[in-house]
Formats: C-alpha cells, sequence, structure tokens
C-alpha cells in the first residue's frame, strides 16, 4: 500500500493502478491518486464477476470496470500510472481504439492484416 500511495502522490488527479492484494482472498486492488490524495479500494471476484468493495454493480472483466469508472460523471479515475511513457504505436493504437468503439469495428478499417492484429493485442481503450 505506501509503495503504491508513494507512487501516486505526485502523479496527476484521477491517476490510477491496479496492484496484487496482499490480503488473503482478494486479487487485486485499485489505488487512485483522489482530491485528498492517494486511497486504495478492493476488487472482489466473486461467480466470474468483478466489482469495487462495497459496490453491487459488477462487470465481465477488469478492463470493463475500469473503463465504465474512467467514464463516469464523477471521474474519480482518469489515466493509468505508468513508470514509462507509451510508445506512439501504443497511443495510436488507443485512440483509433477509441474512435472504433470496440473491437468488431477493427475488421472494418482499411489497414493490412498485421496491423489489424496489432490492434486487437490490446483491444481496450485505456
Amino acid at each position: 500500500v505506501e509503495e503504491a500511495h508513494r507512487m501516486l502522490q505526485s502523479a496527476p488527479l484521477g491517476s490510477f493502478l491496479i496492484r496484487d492484494s496482499r490480503q488473503k482472498g482478494v486479487f487485486f486492488t485499485l489505488s487512485y491518486k483522489g482530491k485528498s490524495g492517494p486511497l486504495s479500494i478492493r476488487i472482489d471476484y466473486k461467480q466470474l464477476k468483478f466489482s469495487l468493495s462495497g459496490n453491487q454493480r459488477t462487470f465481465p472483466t477488469l478492463f470493463a470496470l475500469l473503463e465504465h469508472y474512467i467514464n463516469s460523471p464523477k471521474k474519480s479515475l482518469s489515466i493509468p500510472y505508468r513508470k514509462w511513457e507509451p510508445t506512439l504505436q501504443e497511443l495510436c493504437r488507443r485512440r483509433i481504439m477509441d474512435l472504433c468503439g470496440d473491437k468488431s469495428q477493427v475488421s472494418e478499417l482499411p489497414v493490412t492484416h498485421v496491423v489489424q492484429e496489432f490492434l486487437l493485442e490490446f483491444p481496450f481503450k485505456l
């Protein structure tokens, strides 16, 4: 917890990271930079669904959970905390996936099969 909070201390508001939880029975913890500083909340995984601890809303994937909270009106989460800057390819892929909406539209793009495969390697907006 301390290391995650230290990393987020100087990060922009809304920055977040997912880390392995040290608590028994909890796989992941979400740490993020809130208005009052870094905070952490457990991510529950029950009946093949993810949710934030204490919240009834569930999601089929961890990425779906993150995208929901990034796009929520509260804007508690905004950008993943990264130790390195994303490459130009990663930035382009993220933007294309954002514009496509989801991976089903990638096959309609006028790009080579190799580029389509690259886009689909990580078909998330994060």
